[in-house]
């Protein structure tokens, strides 16, 4: 009777166990597909073209902190420039508001070039063509929301 009794409490808690593991995995992909359905996709699309040469560098940013420092990107990447019509799809974007800075690094350095008091010498441009004023614009005038797919368009500027 006692070895009976040990079997079942055994068969029970391992019951129990396996009961926990299967809930806990249902919510993991709950929780996967909910964040797969939560991502978005960026056209972007860039005018002001002036030299058919060098890249285009995008930085998307989450934040004011990463936008001003030009740190932790959300998304970043550099894209040939081929011609003076320019378009990128950006695919999977979390929900959020974003901010978008741009420029053409057209000697391909892999930054932006600027001169001696540091203004930029090469074309860029910001999410909401938002404009300087004594520097880079805010964040909150750079800034988006994303929650669906989206179009923007950034004019380059050369100074």
């Amino acid at each position: 009777m006692k070895q009976f009794d040990i079997h079942f409490l055994i068969g029970n808690q391992l019951y129990t166990f396996m009961i926990k593991q299967c809930k806990l995995l249902i919510f993991c992909l709950v929780l996967n597909s909910y964040s797969i359905a939560q991502s978005f996709n960026i056209q972007l699309k860039v005018e002001g073209i002036d030299e058919v040469k060098g890249e285009i560098c995008i930085g998307i940013y989450g934040n004011q902190e990463d936008y001003s420092n030009s740190k932790n990107r959300v998304w970043g990447d550099c894209i040939m420039v081929d011609d003076d019509h320019f378009e990128y799809l950006i695919e999977g974007i979390p929900a959020g508001h974003y901010a978008i800075s741009i420029f053409q690094d057209i000697d391909i350095n892999g930054e932006l070039n600027t001169n001696w008091i540091g203004m930029p010498t090469e074309p860029f441009g910001f999410s909401n063509n938002a404009k300087m004023r004594m520097g880079p614009p805010k964040y909150e005038d750079a800034s988006f929301e994303i929650k669906e797919d989206t179009e923007t368009t950034i004019n380059l500027i050369k100074l």
